[in-house]
């Protein structure tokens, strides 16, 4: 069942089943399994942080540190204390595990690649530390036929270099993401700008300064940068569903009619397709044979991960 898994994903999958142990959770979780990831010998992963600024060991003690946090419940159902042989699988592992689904071999940088698309907390969890990020995730990607960071790419991961990070906030019984609530913020403060340079110009007489109208766009790009990447996206990606939406609503042009009278079902649709990961718009019938449930269970199953490709 294994042989779609390289040998060093099974050792990182070996170290992840005793972190949890360590942890006292009753589940292999991402954290857990980021953590096998680090400390498995040889693996290109560390050695990108590293290449990129990052304190790999500070981020294992982060990670450690919320991994403790999950749910402490080594007891299982039928009240035996869960152990190395019978550790559960948390959701969104297995989401990740199914997003790198494919004919060639699941390798670390896969999984690790897939981790952080699927998990937001992780993803600010490393954007908290020291350290390139976009760059670092990039320079995984051509192990996986990943894309060359395109020009917006960079701007985000610039722009995000300057971000003020607070975490969430309590309103109520709810907790909101700040990032969310400084991206929509910045966007309307700064088009309030821009609508009173035009009032200026429009009713005071006042010159039309075209430079401080681009300072203010390129205002609002900036607390773009952080919505789309608080919301897991990109301005590729939206740039094209916004694109696949209008089609829908224009198929050959704009018309004052297909305006008026829009089809917001079959919009909605275009946009709920968009939301779809490709690993899971199949049936989980259709979806190949992770071996999740029979892990490596003994320090003795650890193979010999010289020369394995990731």
């Amino acid at each position: 069942m294994n042989e779609n898994f390289t040998d060093r994903l099974l050792n990182a999958i070996v170290f992840a089943k005793a972190a949890s142990i360590e942890a006292e959770v009753d589940k292999l979780y991402p954290e857990s399994m980021l953590i096998g990831i680090l400390i498995v010998s040889g693996n290109p992963v560390t050695n990108a942080l590293k290449a990129h600024g990052y304190d790999v060991d500070a981020l294992l003690k982060k990670l450690k540190s919320d991994l403790r946090r999950k749910e402490p419940s080594m007891l299982r159902a039928d009240g035996e204390k869960t152990s190395f042989d019978n550790l559960g699988i948390d959701e969104d592992l297995v989401t990740i595990f199914k997003n790198c689904r494919g004919d060639d071999p699941i390798t670390v940088s896969k999984v690790f690649l897939s981790i952080f698309e699927c998990c937001k907390t992780l993803r600010n969890r490393l954007r908290e530390l020291p350290g390139e990020y976009e760059g670092c995730l990039q320079s995984l990607a051509p192990e996986i036929g990943g894309k060359k960071l395109t020009a917006m790419d960079k701007y985000v991961e610039n722009a995000l270099k300057t971000e003020s990070l607070v975490g969430t906030i309590q309103v109520g019984n709810r907790m909101i993401d700040s990032r969310i609530m400084h991206g929509i913020s910045g966007c309307v403060t700064e088009a309030g700008e821009l609508e009173d340079a035009m009032k200026r110009h429009i009713f005071y007489g006042k010159d039309l300064d075209l430079v401080n109208l681009k300072e203010e766009v390129g205002d609002i790009m900036w607390y773009l940068a952080i919505l789309t990447d608080a919301l897991g996206t990109s301005f590729e990606e939206l740039a094209d569903t916004n694109i696949k939406k209008l089609s829908t609503r224009y198929p050959e042009k704009f018309t004052s009619e297909k305006a008026l009278n829009r089809d917001l079902h079959k919009e909605r649709e275009v946009l709920e397709e968009s939301e779809k990961p490709e690993a899971l718009e199949k049936k989980s019938s259709d979806l190949p044979d992770v071996p999740l449930c029979r892990l490596p269970t003994r320090d003795s199953e650890l193979r010999n991960s010289g020369g394995c490709d990731g």
